[in-house]
């Protein structure tokens, strides 16, 4: 989703400031496939004068010319527009991959199937893509953009948090608050399958045991020896299929140093480590949810040691 809805949503963060913007977002969900393409029309006034503006930066006037390049002009309410379009194609793993992210310690989760899509996200994920590439999306004035989601499936929509389109029974239509900051959109074509019980579905998926490093060991170092290890014993962890230890010498787990180890066992020896060096170690559970993937449960609390030296046995 965040491919190629980038390009489109740069504008947003430009033109959502000074001119009037429509986005539309389709999603057709076949057997084994998601078709989700985007549309953007502006008001081509507002684009214009915005290339024009004296004050922009050079790079990003060449941007924006590239992007008109792609553009049509169309006719809204008897006004000028320029069009922007983008299609992307997907198998459901492929979706899911890309839509369940965590950012700022925000879940955004995507689900779908033949017979049912269901969303939840911040608006700014929802909206995402212009941040990166035009700075502070808090600065934006989305009151001014209109945002409008459908989903069409191959048979009749029975349950949904939007509305069913009375010429098309296929398809669920969301005509989505931009100030609101967080958004959740369900719809299937099964009656069995409500919003409720998919939440439930993601949930019992996800289900874990709180993590704990129990015992953490610095082994002694041979003559020869170029490197250390350090053991650690991890509690099992309820729901978990596998353990990642994250090993650094720097407590925020940052630079150079940083490294970790996944691993299906609760011992486990950490090698290659630098002598007579303090490291930190923390733990994660994961296991395979909803997606097919491996989902990260709570860390452990942080730990450290510091690794031996050789050390000469004393002599009896």
């Amino acid at each position: 989703m965040k491919r190629f809805l980038g390009l489109v949503l740069a504008l947003v963060m430009v033109l959502g400031l000074c001119g009037c913007a429509d986005i539309l977002q389709e999603h057709t969900i076949k057997k084994d496939s998601i078709t989700s393409k985007v549309t953007m029309d502006i008001e081509k006034q507002y684009f214009d004068n915005l290339i024009k503006d004296p004050t922009l930066d050079t790079s990003d006037r060449m941007m924006l010319n590239e992007i008109k390049t792609a553009m049509v002009i169309v006719k809204k309410d008897g006004k000028d527009y320029y069009r922007y379009q983008s299609t992307e194609n997907f198998s459901f793993k492929e979706y899911m991959e890309e839509g369940n992210t965590e950012e700022d310690g925000v879940n955004s989760i995507a689900y779908v199937t033949n017979e049912v899509m269901y969303i939840k996200q911040s608006t700014k994920e929802m909206l995402s893509g212009a941040d990166t590439l035009w700075g502070d999306m808090d600065k934006i004035d989305f009151s001014k953009v209109t945002f409008k989601i459908t989903m069409t499936f191959e048979k009749d929509v029975v349950n949904t948090n939007g509305t069913i389109n009375p010429n098309n029974k296929k398809q669920a239509i969301f005509n989505n608050d931009p100030k609101a900051v967080r958004v959740t959109l369900f719809a299937s074509t099964n009656k069995n399958i409500t919003q409720a019980s998919v939440e439930q579905m993601i949930a019992k998926s996800r289900k874990m045991g709180k993590a704990k490093i129990k015992k953490i060991k610095a082994n002694k170092v041979k003559k020869k020896a170029k490197k250390a290890s350090v053991t650690i014993k991890l509690k099992k962890v309820k729901g978990a299929q596998r353990y990642t230890i994250w090993y650094c010498k720097n407590k925020k787990f940052t630079g150079s140093s940083f490294n970790y180890k996944d691993t299906k066992k609760t011992k486990v020896t950490i090698k290659g480590l630098k002598k007579n060096t303090k490291y930190y170690f923390k733990v994660y559970p994961s296991r395979k949810d909803f997606t097919g993937d491996y989902y990260d449960g709570a860390d452990s609390k942080i730990k450290s040691i510091k690794t031996k030296k050789y050390k000469k046995s004393k002599k009896k």
